[in-house]
């Protein structure tokens, strides 16, 4: 979905005047050069998802979390492309990753497959409060961060693929690297959530025009 890089870097050192521009060129490391973002991502998010961000989860400097809410109602909970997982593992001489991902119910570990959600009630969701710890996210140095639901409501889906993947959860904390879908009680409040880019292909489930 990513656009690629239209211009390649000369290959051909020696046909390059010495102290030249293109001879800088020629000895960068071009595989930290980041491809473009995937636009078609970024618009479908932006006409269809009110965005909310949430600082400091569990009280943690640096652990923000953010809600996408789709026009349906749902939720989608991910880190903050500015939480200090995000920022740590994106810097090339940190040497620093994404160990591993655990998700919890309660005190008790658990895996996204014991989730199981049958028919319209959403029978057997896991029912959760904003502050609800369903996942702790663990990095290389040992440091971890406590994710919380951040919202009232019942879990519908935790995301499986970070358990063999969980270096998706900085790559792409917003699209592949999500933490959970949920479905948010029809009392849920987001009046404490900072909103940080309203829909605009039309309001969020339960939201009534003035």
């Amino acid at each position: 979905m990513s656009e690629q890089l239209n211009a390649s870097p000369p290959t051909d050192s020696a046909a390059v005047p010495e102290g030249s521009s293109t001879a800088t060129a020629v000895a960068l490391d071009w595989s930290y050069v980041p491809l473009p973002p995937p636009t078609t991502f970024d618009y479908f998010t932006k006409r269809y998802y009110h965005q909310y961000r949430i600082r400091d989860c569990k009280k943690v400097k640096g652990n923000d979390c953010r809600l996408l809410q789709h026009s349906n109602g749902l939720c989608v909970l991910c880190l903050d492309p500015k939480h200090e997982v995000v920022r740590r593992c994106a810097a090339v001489d940190a040497g620093v990753t994404v160990a591993k991902v655990e998700f919890f119910k309660g005190r008790t570990a658990i895996t996204p497959e014991s989730i199981q959600v049958v028919g319209k009630r959403k029978k057997n969701a896991l029912v959760c409060q904003n502050d609800t710890k369903l996942c702790v996210v663990v990095l290389s140095d040992g440091m971890e961060y406590t994710i919380p639901a951040c919202v009232n409501g019942f879990v519908l889906e935790l995301n499986a693929a970070l358990l063999e993947q969980p270096w998706m959860v900085a790559a792409a904390p917003t699209a592949e690297g999500y933490l959970a879908i949920i479905n948010p009680s029809s009392k849920a409040d987001f009046s404490g959530c900072e909103n940080i880019w309203t829909a605009t292909g039309g309001d969020a489930a339960g939201e009534e025009d003035d």
